[in-house]
């Protein structure tokens, strides 16, 4: 049987092409690096109880390769060596949606059908700031380069910038009247 294939990442080294889907699988391709793209082998893991909805890879070289975000409320960070996750956090209450590392690596950002923004910090693996962002889904999350600057978009039609330090909104630009769907 088939199953939808909700997510696509790419490592910044060209070397892996991480996909999630709503079979609760999360696939790794070892790409090859001859004169054409070629797999040179896969892996399958199955960790999540609900869809996998989304997987960032982290911009920098250090434990934390990639995560992912589930239906079932699940946010797992993950290296290259195992099939089991680094860490599970477990403080959504709903379906998370979106994630996006900083570009320092140091933080993650998590949203979903919550409406709340949570950012964790990696090297502790604790969750220092929760949010109330939006009154309907968050559909995307992206940091500006400077890794204190967030932007969220939502269902609810708003795009947020949000000062990470302080975790304040800086500005709401409310320019959709329908859903944002992505980032």
């Amino acid at each position: 049987q088939q199953s939808k294939v909700n997510t696509l990442a790419i490592s910044p080294d060209g070397k892996l092409l991480i996909s999630g889907g709503s079979d609760r699988t999360i696939k790794i391709w070892y790409l090859g690096l001859g004169d054409r793209q070629s797999i040179d082998h896969l892996v399958r893991i199955k960790p999540h109880q609900l869809s996998v909805n989304s997987i960032a890879v982290n911009p920098l070289e250090n434990e934390v390769k990639f995560a992912s975000v589930s239906s079932d409320r699940s946010v797992m960070l993950w290296g290259m060596e195992s099939k089991t996750p680094l860490s599970i956090f477990t403080a959504h209450t709903q379906a998370v949606k979106t994630l996006a590392f900083s570009p320092d690596g140091k933080l993650l950002a998590t949203g979903g059908d919550e409406g709340l923004i949570q950012i964790w910090d990696l090297d502790s693996r604790e969750l220092t700031q929760t949010l109330s962002a939006h009154r309907w889904t968050i559909s995307g999350l992206s940091f500006l380069a400077d890794s204190n600057t967030l932007i969220s978009a939502s269902w609810d039609g708003n795009i947020k910038f949000w000062q990470v330090s302080s975790g304040q909104e800086i500005e709401c630009l409310v320019t959709h009247a329908a859903q944002i769907l992505a980032l």
